[in-house]
Formats: C-alpha cells, sequence, structure tokens
C-alpha cells in the first residue's frame, strides 16, 4: 500500500486515481456523503502531492497556487453537476407545494409533483451557467493571484532598493 501512495503523491495518475477512491470509499464506510466523499478525499492527497512536489523542487508555490485554484473550480463544478438538479427539484417542490396548498391538501400534492418536475428542468438548464460561473471565478482568481504576485514583486524590488542605497 505504501508503494501505492509513494506513486501518487508523485504524480502516477492510476496511483492518484486509485488512492483518492480508497480515502473516498473509506469516508461513505464511515457514513459520509459519496460526492463530498470524493472531493475530500481528492483535496488531501491533491494538496499532499503539491507539497511534495514543491519539496522536490518539481512545482513553484505560484503554481501550486494556480493549481490549487484549478483544483477548486474542478471540486465546485463536480458538485454542482452532482447537486445543481437536486437541489432545484427540491426547491422546486416545496414551492410547488406552497403554491399548491392554496387549493387544499390535494392541491399541494400535486404541486409538489409539478413543482419538482419543473425544478429538475430547471436544475438541468442551471448546470451549463454554473460550470461556467466557475470557470470565470477561477480566471478571475487567478488573474488576482497574478496581480499580487507582481505587486509583492515590486515591494520586494523597492525595498532591496532602499537597502542597497543605504
Amino acid at each position: 500500500m505504501n508503494v501505492i501512495v509513494d506513486q501518487a503523491l508523485r504524480g502516477d495518475a492510476d496511483s492518484f486515481d486509485t488512492v483518492r477512491k480508497l480515502g473516498a470509499l473509506s469516508l461513505v464506510l464511515d457514513g459520509e456523503d459519496a460526492v463530498n466523499s470524493v472531493v475530500a478525499s481528492d483535496k488531501a492527497l491533491f494538496t499532499i502531492s503539491e507539497a511534495v512536489a514543491v519539496a522536490e523542487g518539481q512545482t513553484s508555490e505560484q503554481d501550486v497556487v494556480e493549481n490549487l485554484i484549478d483544483r477548486a473550480a474542478v471540486h465546485v463544478t463536480v458538485w454542482a453537476q452532482q447537486k445543481c438538479v437536486e437541489l432545484c427539484e427540491t426547491s422546486g417542490a416545496a414551492v410547488g407545494a406552497f403554491i399548491g396548498g392554496i387549493f387544499g391538501k390535494g392541491g399541494a400534492v400535486i404541486g409538489e409533483k409539478v413543482g419538482r418536475f419543473v425544478g429538475h428542468g430547471v436544475g438541468r438548464a442551471l448546470k451549463p451557467v454554473v460550470e461556467k460561473g466557475v470557470q470565470i471565478i477561477a480566471s478571475v482568481a487567478k488573474g488576482i493571484w497574478s496581480g499580487l504576485k507582481s505587486v509583492g514583486k515590486e515591494i520586494v524590488s523597492g525595498i532591496k532598493a532602499i537597502i542597497n542605497r543605504w
């Protein structure tokens, strides 16, 4: 088992996938939600593998931050793919039951079914919008990170210039 974990931490994609699945399975067996388990397992393994890469000089801290931004975007997208329809169905059912409840108990039952159906359609329509929004946010975050990195370099250069003048 230590060999496969070592291979996963050193960038072997198949080993990474296997260890991630085993980690997620252990969380599911402990009663966690399947989607959250996969995300948590992936996040932990990815973070450790990035730390190993930095420690061994295979990547820079700046690249790790951008990789983490990308990975977070992937996690949100996966969550949206799994949960968007479900959340919209649940919300639609609740709204439909509330509106149908105006017409009595039977209306609430019918309203819930209609609301769930409409919510399913809305959820499917929203999935690509949410995914695109996540991509835009990730791009903006990378831009902010790049800007902060540039400002930080300028500040360091300015401090070095002041020190060198003395």
